[in-house]
């Protein structure tokens, strides 16, 4: 009953640039890297690569552990013609992860997902409509429709009631605004104003920590989902210097917050924690996010029962 009332306030674990775990040597590069000419292009692509991979496992694999927002940015090659997920380089084909969300959702009908689409690369509007309608095939009458402003957040019974257990947010750009493609899709969120993500740039630890602190204790709208982009930001000059030193990669500059998450997520989760991202994201830091909703949903003052609580975390 407690977690059925509950708002989408709950803690929610997220990878971000979900689908860069298949970016490998050989992967096409686009045009979010610089391009330096033949003779130092080849250098870029090599070191781009083990820097633009953020997370091991597929989607599928990550949605399987527990996983429920989706950090997507979508590109268009437009020799072939495709869409591509991407992060520096191309990863898998769009309508390929698309498919594995969509037997993720038919095989999990009571399972919140969230697709956060906040990058789109070389999209027309037409484009833009396109992938849209590709979602409404695969997604239909379980797409769940933005609150609007001054709503409250819908609750997990709310969700499951209406059988609309799938959001759908996409980015806005100059050639595909908002306002006009939530017209045709009026089961659209934006990225912008339904989530609420700020993100640090930052390498350091400590300078992490204090902005997400920062941003966490600051209002924030009812209608709207926040997500604490739990990630370090490596600058080109870090890129660079990895060819000499450590970190050589994104995952040795990632594994610095590995150890200090399971301090972090109860101080933040007091704050009102709802949706972490993070880099190279595992199974344990899953199941921590997962046991912290169990004490919180089940909650209660003291010497009351706990014995609910602690059998379902102890399975």
């Amino acid at each position: 009953k407690q977690w059925y009332q509950r708002r989408v306030a709950i803690t929610a674990g997220g990878s971000h640039d979900s689908g860069s775990y298949s970016i490998a040597n050989g992967s096409k590069r686009t045009d979010e890297l610089p391009n330096l000419g033949r003779c130092l292009n080849p250098l870029v692509e090599r070191i781009g690569v083990i820097w633009s991979k953020t997370q091991h496992m597929t989607i599928k694999d990550q949605l399987e552990a527990g996983v429920r927002y989706l950090d997507l940015r979508v590109y268009k090659d437009n020799d072939d013609e495709q869409l591509y997920l991407v992060h520096g380089f191309e990863a898998g084909l769009f309508s390929n992860e698309l498919l594995r969300i969509k037997n993720f959702v038919d095989s999990n009908p009571k399972e919140y997902i969230i697709l956060d689409i906040n990058h789109l690369y070389q999209f027309t509007f037409d484009d833009a409509v396109a992938l849209m309608f590709e979602l409404n095939d695969a997604f239909g009458t379980k797409l769940l429709p933005p609150r609007e402003k001054g709503q409250a957040m819908y609750t997990f019974g709310e969700i499951v009631d209406l059988q609309k257990t799938v959001t759908v947010a996409i980015t806005e750009t100059e050639e595909v605004p908002y306002k006009k493609i939530v017209k045709e899709f009026p089961f659209l969120w934006s990225s912008e104003i339904n989530i609420i993500s700020p993100w640090a740039n930052t390498t350091k630890p400590a300078k992490l920590k204090q902005f997400l602190i920062r941003t966490m204790s600051q209002d924030r709208p009812t209608y709207a989902l926040h997500v604490t982009q739990s990630i370090l930001t490596p600058k080109l000059s870090d890129t660079i210097k990895g060819i000499f030193v450590k970190p050589h990669n994104l995952l040795q500059l990632s594994e610095v917050l590995l150890p200090l998450f399971p301090q972090w997520i109860p101080e933040l989760s007091q704050l009102g924690l709802n949706i972490i991202i993070i880099d190279f994201i595992t199974q344990d830091l899953i199941q921590t996010l997962i046991d912290l909703n169990l004490r919180s949903c089940f909650e209660v003052e003291e010497g009351n029962d706990t014995s609910e609580a602690d059998a379902l975390l102890k399975k």
